[in-house]
């Protein structure tokens, strides 16, 4: 009966130091990767700004996560890497469409899923009434976010144009 009780004993501090240990030991914190992430966003936009210079739809496509919506100055929104497809083709295909942005802000939430871009644009294309290049300026927000390969695709984009509404090109 004693030898019972002393194994007894024996198992119960070996399991308190065993749960003991397993509580003391929290997950390490996630790894900071703020400035990496705020670089990967700057370079990726410097890169989009020579993909709508050389009218590459696929690469601008490219940089949209695939449930993107894109939110243009006097048009319907474009849910879903589909229709932004076809509403970059529109874009591109205009003879006198270009097309240029200056980030001016990237910001990555402290938990490093979500990020935002500020910036200003630069847009010409043909004017649907005057058949004459308009150009319009305006800001433009972008939202982010982290995918599960570490990239950032643009779920959310926001242009606010500078043009009185309605004529927009």
């Amino acid at each position: 009966m004693a030898n019972s009780l002393g194994l007894r004993h024996v198992a119960a501090v070996l399991l308190l130091t065993v749960l003991s240990l397993g509580l003391s030991c929290a997950p390490p914190p996630p790894r900071d990767t703020h400035d990496a992430d705020v670089r990967s966003i700057t370079e990726g936009e410097l890169l989009w700004v020579r993909d709508w210079s050389t009218r590459d739809t696929e690469g601008i496509v490219a940089r949209y996560a695939d449930e993107a919506t894109v939110m243009p100055p006097d048009s319907p929104p474009a849910s879903g890497r589909e229709a932004i497809r076809e509403t970059v083709k529109q874009y591109v295909r205009d003879g006198s469409f270009a097309f240029n942005f200056e980030t001016k802000a990237v910001e990555v939430a402290r938990s490093g899923d979500y990020g935002y871009v500020q910036g200003t644009y630069t847009l010409t294309t043909t004017g649907a009434a005057t058949k004459k290049p308009v150009t319009d300026r305006g800001s433009y927000l972008r939202i982010y976010r982290k995918q599960l390969n570490g990239g950032w695709k643009v779920s959310y984009e926001i242009r606010a144009s500078s043009l009185p509404l309605g004529s927009q090109p």
